[in-house]
């Protein structure tokens, strides 16, 4: 029997109401709720504290049936009704990914060393006091979760309305009962993205997708020189003609690419990923050079999805990847790609898509307006990682003397899982996926949230 269970037993049994007993043990009727229910559980003094209020009840009653002795009754239950460590932890886990929580900032918030925190998430050490740790790390997070895709997180974890998680205290209770008891439907999305990249195959891939078989047609595509898409379809489909328009072209320009838009909806259309991958690859098979500047401020999963979908591009080496550091757009997604021979352009309200709308163009007085908007946001831009092929091996070296003579040495991480790549980490200044083979490259990435998330990422023990 639960704590809960016997509590509400002996209050059946007395004949008694929760403010009555509250009163007694001295205890809030909000901290009494919580325990009959079994969302929390109280610690041995409060345990003991609803034990002499009992006891004081049943003296007052006289005559009810014999209670024994309640304070060992309930401190067996107690015993027995330990909460779930193993789901804290890995909730305590997701719940750092999902609002994407510097281990750093949550040391100096509770007043915990990291490195013991670092320890608490692999399961090497457990707090003290389990309940006070929850409460902390819950506090943290709802006091840090301000923007609106943070409290759709929390929303979407705890069950509650994202407006009313606008109260911190209320923020602080959902998550403390979602870390005790929920489940969180979530991929080990950073181990997913390196076990990818381990196993991945360059040349495997492109015989798979017969990219060197790939027949570009000359005659040109043609559509409306100008037109306007409305929602998120017509705005897919304005991506896909882009990319036609782009690699039937004769221009050699290179192609910048920035969109805000939700790739999860998107890849729910399940042939949409496949024809923009396929127009990706005649961008690459025609030589084009791409300048992507990534959306950092997603939902992490959706944000690993992402990335895990340009692995066989960057590997090419004709993608240099960017992000902007001061991302926000507000409620506002914008989306901007232009190339030589085409440009796409417009936004919609965060969550409000189908209303979106877009201009896609191939009018050339009005291809320059769009150039000088994606040269001046690339300018804006900071480089997401530098991707070191076979071909730069002399500059990857020239990088790593260079930082070794500022004292810049790396770490390397314990990877057992994986078989071709290895992890180095300079804390807070970079982190190097090297990979051994098909093809030989190495990715310094210098994204703090990135980084943040490969340097905290516990590999699977392999027996």
């Amino acid at each position: 029997m639960t704590f809960g269970e016997q509590l509400n037993d002996y209050i059946a049994l007395l004949g008694c109401t929760a403010k009555e007993l509250a009163a007694a043990a001295g205890v809030s009727a909000s901290q009494l709720s919580r325990w009959r229910s079994g969302e929390r559980k109280p610690t041995a003094e409060q345990a003991a504290q609803i034990a002499a209020g009992l006891d004081a009840l049943a003296r007052e009653r006289g005559g009810v049936p014999d209670t024994g002795d309640i304070r060992s009754v309930l401190s067996a239950a107690l015993a027995e009704d330990e909460p779930d460590y193993q789901r804290i932890v890995e909730n305590f886990n997701a719940l750092l990914n999902a609002l994407d929580l510097r281990i750093s900032e949550l040391s100096k918030a509770m007043s915990f060393d990291a490195s013991y925190l670092s320890r608490i998430r692999s399961g090497q050490r457990r707090p003290a006091d389990v309940e006070a740790f929850v409460d902390g790390v819950c506090r943290f997070a709802a006091r840090k979760s301000g923007s609106d895709r943070e409290r759709a997180v929390i929303a979407a974890l705890t069950g509650v309305e994202e407006a009313a998680l606008n109260d911190p205290e209320l923020a602080q209770r959902a998550l403390a009962e979602w870390m005790y008891g929920g489940t969180l439907d979530t991929r080990d999305t950073v181990g997913e993205f390196l076990q990818r990249m381990d196993e991945f195959d360059l040349n495997e891939y492109i015989r798979a997708i017969h990219f060197d078989e790939l027949k570009i047609p000359t005659a040109p595509f043609r559509f409306p020189s100008a037109r306007y898409c409305t929602g998120l379809k017509e705005m897919m489909e304005g991506e896909l003609s882009f990319l036609r328009a782009t690699a039937l072209s004769r221009s050699a320009e290179p192609v910048v690419i920035f969109s805000e838009m939700p790739m999860a909806e998107m890849a729910k259309d399940p042939e949409f990923p496949k024809k923009w991958m396929f127009g990706m690859a005649c961008l690459l098979k025609r030589g084009l050079h791409l300048n992507m500047i990534h959306n950092m401020d997603r939902p992490f999963h959706e944000l690993m999805l992402g990335l895990e979908s340009f692995i066989p591009m960057y590997m090419t080496g004709q993608i240099s990847p960017f992000y902007l550091r001061d991302a926000s757009s507000g409620p506002f997604r914008h989306l901007l790609e232009v190339s030589g021979a085409a440009a796409l352009s417009g936004e919609a309200i965060a969550g409000h898509h189908a209303e979106g709308r877009y201009y896609l163009v191939t009018k050339k007085e009005e291809l320059r307006y769009y150039r000088q908007r994606a040269d001046a946001l690339l300018q804006k831009a900071s480089p997401l990682m530098d991707i070191y092929r076979e071909d730069r091996e002399t500059q990857f070296r020239e990088f790593l003397q260079s930082e070794a003579e500022k004292g810049r040495v790396p770490q390397m991480l314990d990877t057992p899982a994986f078989r071709n790549i290895t992890i180095r980490a300079c804390q807070g200044r970079w982190v190097i996926v090297s990979k051994a083979k098909a093809p030989a490259i190495h990715f310094v990435i210098r994204h703090p949230r990135l980084m943040d998330a490969i340097e905290r990422f516990s590999p699977p023990v392999v027996e």
